[in-house]
């Protein structure tokens, strides 16, 4: 059999690695990906607002890593997938498959909010971390707004941006220069953790004196103002903000895709239209839609278990079940630690460490999950066993 992995995100290569671990190696397992550079972008908050973490640092080379562990790389850009004939068309060729495993991540809806990103900074890519890292050193004083489009996938990094900015400005001697504001689109900050989320966000950011601006839809972005729906403004001097996401146009085009473009795929990561292709990561259609690493591995675990469990002739019965699970980085080797089911009906909602009262882990400990996770993945090259 030959399976493909289009995507070399944490849910592509937790995927590709669970293949390989599972199926014997007559079975080919091929990972595609555009670039050979995988980047931990769990750690850009902390790299945008502390400098000393060094792109180096945390990348894996995936054209050295997977091939030394039984993983094809062919860095190609899918140009088109055909359902229909078993094969992907990339920039570098056609190639076949018996199963296929979509975790080619998402796109960015540009045009939803002009202005956005032309004049905010943003924690997507390297060299943009870099480049805000740069500006941030030069700052002596103003307004910094932190937020999420409508239609972002995950609020979190701004959460952590939001507290960095704060120590960061308190480190430099400056926090009674600096003005903090957060916004999000949602009626409560930090609405996806559940109860204990809302009373934490409510109670910490006004405690550090941080600005929220619920219920506010960003709808255009000037050099200096973020325009809501409701024609609020918020005049910054530095913007970080992260824009809506949408599905690549290739999964539109090949009939995999909801309205936005993101894959439908049942509890076992399975598309609902063909049997042999999977999906994970943020190019899944998630009802609540907040999307993380978290949810990407879990399901990256499930999809390829399930086609291993297939190809060996055994019920393929693994199912994904999405969570909120993440730290906030505090600075200081502190961190808060969240989890929820919230969004998708449960009732689950814990926030400790950092600015939480709650018994459990300490903002140490809370620190030390998020560092020690990040550690394991990049010395294990994203073969890992064990995930949050």
């Amino acid at each position: 059999m030959n399976i493909l992995v289009l995507g070399g995100g944490f849910g592509g290569i937790v995927a590709a690695y669970t293949l390989r671990n599972t199926l014997l190696s007559e079975h080919e397992v091929t990972l595609v990906n555009q670039s050979s550079d995988f980047y931990l972008r769990a750690a850009f908050p902390t790299m945008a607002f502390e400098g000393d973490i060094r792109p180096e640092d945390i990348r894996l080379r995936l054209d050295e890593v997977l091939p030394v562990r039984g993983i094809n790389f062919r860095k190609a850009r899918v140009t088109a997938i055909r359902p229909e004939r078993n094969t992907v068309e990339t920039n570098d060729g056609e190639l076949r498959y018996d199963y296929l495993i979509i975790a080619m991540g998402t796109d960015f809806a540009k045009d939803n909010v002009p202005g956005l990103m032309e004049y905010c900074y943003s924690l997507w890519t390297v060299d943009e971390v870099q480049r805000f890292w740069s500006r941030l050193r030069t700052f002596t004083g103003g307004s910094v707004v932190t937020g999420t489009a409508l239609g972002s996938p995950c609020e979190g990094p701004m959460w952590e941006a939001t507290m960095l900015m704060d120590r960061f400005a308190r480190q430099r001697g400056m926090r009674d220069r600096v003005e903090i504001h957060h916004f999000t689109p949602k009626a409560l900050a930090l609405q996806p953790v559940g109860p204990a989320g809302v009373q934490w966000g409510k109670e910490t950011f006004a405690k550090l004196g941080i600005h929220v601006h619920t219920s506010a839809e960003a709808v255009r972005v000037t050099p200096d103002r973020v325009v809501f729906r409701d024609g609020r403004e918020i005049r910054y001097d530095i913007g970080l903000l992260v824009a809506p996401y949408i599905g690549h146009a290739v999964i539109v085009q090949a009939g995999l895709g909801d309205e936005n473009g993101f894959v439908l795929v049942d509890s076992k990561m399975r598309t609902r239209t063909f049997p042999n292709i999977f999906a994970v990561g943020d190019c899944v259609s998630v009802p609540a839609r907040p999307k993380m690493a978290h949810n990407a591995m879990r399901g990256g675990v499930v999809a390829a278990t399930n086609i291993a469990y297939e190809i060996m002739g055994k019920p393929a019965y693994w199912e994904h079940r999405n969570e909120i699970m993440c730290v906030i980085n505090n600075g200081g080797g502190k961190g808060t630690y969240v989890r929820s089911d919230v969004p998708w009906g449960g009732n689950l909602s814990i926030v400790m460490g950092a600015h939480a009262d709650t018994p459990g882990l300490t903002a140490e400990e809370s620190y030390f999950i998020k560092k020690a996770f990040a550690d394991y993945f990049l010395a294990n090259a994203g073969n890992v066993r064990f995930i949050m």
